[in-house]
């Protein structure tokens, strides 16, 4: 992502709820069939596209995950 550095948290939120959006979009407009297409992967793997939809999922979730534990060891309410 070219010059995240220097906006703000509101432009960051909208920009990857507009990312998050253009993913739904793109899922939702897929045939069954067509998340067991093969393609490659970063490590040149063979991988259904449903592979890809779940490793953004879990990705996002994770990084979620980060974010609410750094934020609450802040707020000192980490349980």
């Amino acid at each position: 992502m070219e010059g995240v550095a220097g906006r703000s948290m509101p432009a960051m939120l909208t920009w990857l709820q507009d990312r998050q959006a253009r993913l739904r979009e793109s899922v939702a407009a897929l045939e069954e069939a067509d998340l067991f297409t093969l393609r490659t992967n970063h490590l040149e793997t063979p991988q259904e596209i449903r592979w890809f939809i779940i490793t953004i999922i879990e990705h996002d979730l994770y990084h979620a995950g980060e974010i609410n534990h750094i934020r609450a060891l802040h707020q000192h309410d980490d349980c």
